[in-house]
């Protein structure tokens, strides 16, 4: 099973209190065999996923890099 969320802030930023909230639901979701897949601009979400495909635009392609 895959699940996709993506988060759209236009301020880039959560509150810890909704921060954590997110990490919790998405805690509770990951487990068996569900493959999470999250889009965000949100630096304090980004830095407590652990695994992660980082892509990045380039003026002339785009960069692909794995981080576990």
């Amino acid at each position: 099973m895959f699940c996709f969320i993506c988060n759209d802030r236009k301020n880039n930023y959560l509150d810890t209190e909704t921060l954590d909230f997110a990490m919790r639901m998405l805690s509770d979701i990951a487990g068996g065999n569900r493959i999470i897949g999250i889009i965000s601009h949100v630096t304090e979400l980004n830095e407590r996923v652990d695994k992660q495909v980082q892509v990045k635009k380039t003026p002339t392609e785009s960069k692909i890099t794995l981080k576990t």
